[in-house]
């Protein structure tokens, strides 16, 4: 299928940010999300869809990104997160349906965020905002790692409960 310069320019236009939203709402980093939004375009083009509406494109999109990051975390060997995404693929889909824009998952996620205590600021700010690894969080809070890891998955848990009861209101 040839498919115009404009076509594939609407495609990334319309697409790239709510699909870039949904990839850093399942949890890849900015960098690994910039990185699977590229391949999830190239796909698109290699295997284009069947013609559908916007919504439908955007939902296969985001399906064909989110095995893309699932087989990245497989090939790393982080398989037990399958579940976590699964789960927030089912609330996006749920709170946005077509919706793709994934604003009203950032609106909710910045108040959210207001109300976590400086520990858990500092925590998530060293991981999501610094890069930092879990150990290298985990030794600049003065926790192992273990108890990072653990302390990083009750904060995506008690975010993820928060922006789903603002994103249903």
């Amino acid at each position: 299928m040839n498919v115009s310069q404009d076509a594939i320019a609407d495609l990334v236009r319309v697409h790239q940010a709510g699909l870039r939203s949904y990839l850093r709402w399942l949890g890849a980093a900015s960098d690994v999300a910039d990185d699977l939004v590229q391949d999830t375009f190239v796909a698109a083009l290699t295997r284009p869809p069947v013609e559908r509406d916007a919504a439908a494109t955007a939902a296969w999109l985001r399906t064909v990104a989110r095995h893309l990051l699932l087989r990245q975390l497989r090939t790393a060997g982080r398989r037990g997160r399958a579940v976590e995404f699964d789960e927030a693929a089912a609330a996006w889909e749920r709170h946005l349906g077509g919706s793709d824009d994934g604003e009203a998952f950032r609106a909710a996620l910045r108040a959210c965020l207001t109300g976590l205590s400086p520990r858990q600021g500092e925590a998530l700010r060293l991981r999501y905002g610094e890069g930092m690894s879990v150990a290298a969080v985990g030794g600049h809070m003065g926790i192992g790692a273990g108890g990072a890891e653990t302390l990083l998955r009750r904060l995506r848990a008690v975010l993820r409960a928060c922006i789903e009861r603002r994103v249903a209101r």
